[in-house]
């Protein structure tokens, strides 16, 4: 929503939190929490996640989610560390009771994306973990997103999405928009400050950019089923 030009002025090169800052956070429906990963948008060299207000639910949390397969994690038993494919990499195990287990389904999106669900936001970070593990021991790099829109607004649902991605820079930057994609732009949630990029921003060139992070290239699901395959298994 636009501001007063009193009321933008407030909060423009002020290191202090103004009060537009205050409201914007009171008012937000929730937060928006995401990470990109080393070739997945990352802009820093070091381990850090973004946080933002969110308003309403990005195209993500409201694309349909593919009901062919659902691969499930259940942490009922007892389970031991091990190490994995991953260089310096442990799959944690703990006895966790409290939760149903965790689901997983792939998303019907441009980009590979991967919704996770679940009661327990503990077991989820363990199914997430794993296959960010299992990417990553087959070269892939990713973009975690937890959208405070939800999947479902009544139900109040949390949506947890791991987009799975290739590496190069084809991947990173898309040719045909020419601009470095991370998790925000992922989810659909587009900022562009080149007036070059701008003129080519169509729906139709956000998709094929969204398209071209895929792992698997513009089309299929067989990279990322295999992947979800082998970490639900793992588990």
């Amino acid at each position: 929503e636009s501001r007063g030009e009193e009321e933008a002025g407030e909060c423009e090169g002020d290191k202090h939190i103004g009060h537009c800052d205050a409201t914007d956070v009171a008012a937000a429906a929730s937060l928006c929490v995401n990470y990109n990963a080393p070739g997945a948008g990352a802009s820093q060299n070091h381990l850090h996640a973004h946080v933002w207000t969110q308003f309403g639910r990005y195209p993500v949390d409201r694309a349909a989610l593919l009901m062919k397969n659902e691969w499930r994690w259940s942490r009922e038993a007892s389970r031991t560390s091990k190490t994995d494919k991953g260089p310096g990499r442990t799959r944690r195990r703990r006895d966790l009771t409290k939760g149903g287990g965790v689901t997983a389904r792939i998303v019907q999106y441009p980009a590979a994306a991967v919704c996770f669900m679940g009661e327990d936001p503990i077991e989820i970070g363990d199914a997430v973990y794993d296959v960010i593990v299992e990417a990553e021991s087959r070269g892939l790099t990713y973009n975690l997103l937890i959208s405070g829109g939800g999947r479902d607004e009544a139900a109040d649902v949390v949506g947890v999405y791991l987009f799975l991605r290739g590496r190069g820079e084809q991947n990173e930057r898309p040719s045909v928009l020419g601009q470095r994609i991370g998790a925000g732009q992922m989810a659909g949630e587009w900022i562009i400050d080149r007036p070059d990029v701008f003129e080519r921003a169509t729906e139709s060139s956000i998709t094929e950019a969204l398209a071209q992070t895929r792992p698997d290239g513009k089309t299929g699901n067989e990279v990322i089923t295999n992947i979800l395959d082998a970490a639900s298994s793992a588990a």
